[in-house]
């Protein structure tokens, strides 16, 4: 990991993009710099700032940290972030963080992502009613979808059939060589081969890991973050990701909150929409599954929760 900018470097940087946006001219003092106790993929600080005239401002501040795309493609890294909240996130009508802007150190080769801290945030499933707010959730991922549909800035990344057959196929190559009583996996495999076309051609701007966990409620409102893994693909990933892992209660509520706002008029197919919504979850667990250049199937397949959510997935797909 790099090391990061010193604090009489970062002041200088902060004092132009603050002044940007708060109309707030004059340095910028930095009272305090300190990790980011939860979990990120890169380093992240809190930092927290006087401005002119005494007010203080808390900012979240992730580092790029000598790292980049990772992963197959899926990820674009914090350069890209900083693109997608500029250019995707930047004039919306929903709830999103305040975008201070990034900066770039030559000196060692790093990028900040600098937005908004909000302060007594908690994580969606952290809160008192996470169903209630699951729902409120799906809602702002369905506008969010509606804003971008059939439209989207050409620099994203681009979820295509190669790119789904990918990891499809990774998983496969692995099935082979697996225990005979896995032969369902490479059937669920094949499966999806042959429906990849349905995934295709219903596209949007889409969060890409829209799990709860990329999801900050802040006075009751939803704040998605994480945007690394934004792309351009089917609206049914977000809710593949979001309603996964849930009761079926609070998913089909979240699921029907989210075709309420998605398509008004009721002008779609169900059942498409609902072999989408399957195919997105194959997707995801053989994506978890395969994201390992090196991975073991029979490994994963022998923890209990992801056998046991894949050979659902497989039931529900005929494979079995």
């Amino acid at each position: 990991m790099n090391k990061l900018p010193d604090t009489a470097a970062l002041e200088k940087h902060l004092s132009t993009l603050i002044y940007k946006r708060e109309i707030s001219p004059g340095p910028v003092e930095i009272i305090s710099r300190n990790a980011f106790i939860d979990t990120s993929t890169f380093p992240v600080e809190i930092i927290t700032c006087k401005l002119t005239g005494g007010r203080v401002v808390n900012l979240f501040c992730k580092y790029s940290g000598g790292q980049g795309p990772n992963n197959f493609g899926h990820r674009g890294g914090v350069e890209y972030e900083c693109r997608v909240y500029s250019e995707v996130l930047g004039n919306i009508p929903l709830t999103v963080p305040v975008f201070y802007g990034n900066c770039f150190f030559l000196n060692n080769n790093e990028t900040v992502l600098i937005l908004e801290y909000l302060q007594d945030s908690v994580r969606l499933f952290e809160t008192d009613e996470p169903e209630k707010l699951l729902k409120e959730a799906a809602v702002w991922i369905a506008h969010f979808h509606n804003l971008y549909e059939q439209r989207s800035p050409a620099f994203l990344i681009n979820y295509d059939k190669d790119y789904y057959c990918l990891w499809v196929n990774r998983v496969k190559g692995k099935a082979k060589e697996a225990d005979e009583k896995y032969a369902w996996v490479a059937n669920m495999c094949n499966y999806f081969l042959e429906n990849v076309h349905i995934l295709e051609g219903m596209n949007t701007v889409i969060h890409g890991e829209y799990y709860p966990k990329n999801i900050l409620i802040n006075n009751n409102k939803v704040y998605p973050i994480d945007w690394e893994s934004t792309a351009v693909g089917a609206g049914e990933i977000d809710l593949a990701s979001l309603i996964d892992g849930w009761k079926a209660v609070a998913a089909e509520q979240a699921k029907e909150a989210y075709i309420s706002i998605r398509w008004p008029a009721g002008t779609f197919s169900k059942e498409l929409f609902e072999k989408r919504l399957l195919l997105a979850a194959i997707y995801f667990h053989f994506r978890w599954i395969a994201h390992e250049r090196d991975f073991d199937l029979g490994q994963w397949l022998k923890n209990r929760k992801v056998y046991k959510e894949l050979l659902s997935l497989a039931k529900r797909a005929g494979c079995v």
